[in-house]
């Protein structure tokens, strides 16, 4: 699954439209829309700040057999 998959899964297992996501972060829709489609992959510094937001391990976003966990 890559990391765009995991940021979708994630964000839906909070019930957020990526609008509220992208101000959370203080970024755009569009910015979160294109790294759910994989069109973008985030820098260090935004998937710490995705993790963080949606409180989930940043090593679920890189490992590629690890487990996911909605909390």
């Amino acid at each position: 699954m890559s990391i765009g998959a995991k940021v979708r899964r994630f964000r839906e297992g909070k019930k957020w439209p990526q609008e509220d996501l992208a101000i959370r972060l203080d970024t755009t829709q569009t910015t979160i829309s294109n790294i759910e489609s994989d069109k973008n992959i985030p820098n260090s510094v935004l998937l710490n700040k995705i993790a963080k937001e949606l409180d989930v391990d940043i090593n679920q976003y890189l490992m590629i057999n690890f487990p996911i966990t909605i909390r």
